[in-house]
């Protein structure tokens, strides 16, 4: 259920950044932040999160847990930031393809770093997973090279009508008039 709300998401985004709005990242945030706080609010609020944080850092929490909680979200800000500026650049589809290499990265360093077992469904899901990002990868390049090659030629055959249009402009040879010729050797035998 999280990567189709993730797709939507990204989809969504891309629209109000490059559609006919074409919002700010700033005020997309804007928008956003009131809707995704109410919801959150609710969900935790449900599970009894919420007062489980609350009770927390009412009775035990130092100062340096306030601290982190400012760290921590001014990073999350930045980070949206910088995703909602990514989301204008590219696609939708680019940006799902980036959270899903993260997310195989993250395991793939989870068992590396932290000795977690490697079990034959986790092998899988990995292996598939990354042969679909490379065969995405591989078909986007493929794409963008055959595009560069049309521009590529098209841009040629623009240079080349030039071309031909200028000289088409300039005179193969230019006779002298016959009047200017008479004129100047009229002029030439008065001196």
């Amino acid at each position: 259920m999280l990567p189709l709300r993730s797709s939507c998401q990204g989809v969504i985004t891309n629209i109000f950044m490059v559609g006919s709005l074409k919002l700010h990242p700033f005020d997309l945030i804007q928008y956003m932040s009131g809707y995704a706080l109410l919801q959150m609010g609710l969900v935790l609020a449900a599970n009894g999160t919420l007062s489980n944080v609350y009770i927390h850092l009412r009775d035990n929490a130092p100062p340096s847990t306030y601290a982190a909680m400012i760290v921590n979200g001014s990073t999350a800000f930045f980070l949206n930031i910088v995703s909602f500026l990514a989301n204008k650049k590219t696609s939708p589809l680019a940006m799902n393809i980036g959270g899903i290499t993260k997310q195989v990265l993250a395991i793939i360093l989870g068992i590396v770093i932290f000795a977690t077992p490697m079990t034959v469904y986790t092998s899988a899901g990995v292996g598939i997973t990354i042969v679909g990002i490379v065969w995405y990868t591989s078909a986007n390049f493929r794409e963008k090279q055959a595009q560069r090659a049309k521009q590529q030629v098209a841009d040629d055959m623009d240079k080349h009508t030039a071309a031909q249009q200028q000289q088409q402009q300039l005179p193969l040879y230019h006779k002298p008039d016959a009047t200017a010729t008479n004129h100047t050797k009229q002029h030439a035998s008065q001196n």
